[in-house]
């Protein structure tokens, strides 16, 4: 319907070696020994582990340090690359590792998602030619927007620092019938995007009684 296209901006394939094996690793261990707390939280949250497995996720189940080099990744405000503990996500493109998020998860507490740095800017989205999209700020709700709601919206994940993404990509949002929108600052959101459309929802999609079948 809205063909959405955002300007390609891959990470480097040294990156792309090192995170795919990063992320392969951190799979078998979310599927291996002693990760029963973490697949009954995911299971909790209401993920199927069909689809975990589909968008293979994994597991980090200890805090490491790497250097930015071994990751061809530019110096930034820190020396190393950082990968906290927690439930790895990736997005997976024609095939293609483009970024890596992971949710921190301690006990039986979700943490904040990070994204990994040296992932691809271009923003997180699946598209299904809907009349309707979901925009979200969280890479793990996001995730479960997809599963349950993947069918019938178009779907974009939307870090902090690409939200003025919204600016040039205003025109083609606007052709959509609603835009519902899940964690993100609203007066951010409206500085790039001012379409009347946008509805911001303060429910939690993670409670069993949440639903858009109204639309």
């Amino acid at each position: 319907m809205h063909n959405l296209k955002m300007s390609e901006k891959s990470p480097s394939n040294l990156w792309t070696k090192k995170a795919m094996a990063f992320l392969i690793r951190t799979e078998h261990q979310l599927w291996g020994k002693h990760s029963e707390d973490v697949l009954a939280k995911l299971f909790t949250l209401g993920f199927t582990n069909k689809f975990l497995q589909e968008k293979m996720f994994g597991w980090n189940k200890k805090l490491t340090k790497r250097s930015l080099e071994s990751w061809g990744i530019e110096k930034t405000n820190s020396d190393s690359l950082v990968f906290d503990k927690g439930i790895v996500i990736p997005y997976i493109k024609n095939k293609k590792l483009t970024k890596l998020f992971i949710s921190g998860f301690d006990g039986n507490k979700i943490g904040k998602t990070i994204k990994l740095p040296g992932s691809s800017e271009v923003p997180v989205f699946w598209q299904t030619n809907s009349k309707d999209l979901l925009i979200s700020g969280d890479m793990l709700l996001s995730s479960y927007l997809n599963q349950e709601y993947g069918e019938k919206f178009d779907i974009i994940n939307l870090c902090e620092d690409e939200i003025e993404n919204l600016k040039s990509l205003e025109k083609k949002i606007d052709l959509y019938r609603k835009i519902f929108i899940f964690k993100l600052n609203p007066q951010k959101v409206k500085a790039f995007l001012s379409c009347e459309q946008i509805v911001f929802i303060e429910d939690n999609p993670f409670d069993k009684n949440f639903n858009l079948d109204f639309v």
